[in-house]
């Protein structure tokens, strides 16, 4: 019986680790999302955003970033450079440490004013 204790611990080691990491991933993501949240709150919602242009983000966050605006995510950009080179008005978001980047690119001169304030580096703290 000892055996089979010692001859599994290290398998049973392995899979703890495992779920801790998913665990930690699975809370950091929430992270994200809720910030993400806040920033478009903070800055006019999502029908301001949407107004100054198309929502792009990085691959991986286009979902959260299509559910707090409210788009289908085949809506949204995910390619930042490519749309960028397209000359389109996009309005980009990019998780930064502490919160999102947010930069407005492209905006016509007839909305520069008011788009141009969503430009932000926000800092929203832990759980925020």
């Amino acid at each position: 019986m000892v055996v089979l204790v010692l001859a599994l611990a290290p398998s049973a080691r392995s899979r703890a680790r495992v779920a801790h990491e998913v665990i930690d991933t699975a809370r950091r993501d929430a992270v994200v999302l809720s910030r993400l949240r806040a920033v478009i709150a903070r800055y006019g919602g999502a029908a301001r955003i949407k107004s100054c242009g198309q929502p792009v983000t990085l691959l991986g966050f286009q979902s959260e970033l299509a559910w707090v605006v409210g788009l289908n995510v085949g809506t949204l950009g995910y390619h930042p450079g490519r749309s960028i080179v397209q000359g389109i008005p996009i309005v980009l978001f990019r998780p930064d440490d502490n919160g999102w980047q947010i930069r407005p690119v492209h905006i016509s001169a007839s909305d520069s004013a008011r788009c141009d304030r969503l430009r932000t580096n926000s800092v929203l703290g832990p759980g925020s």
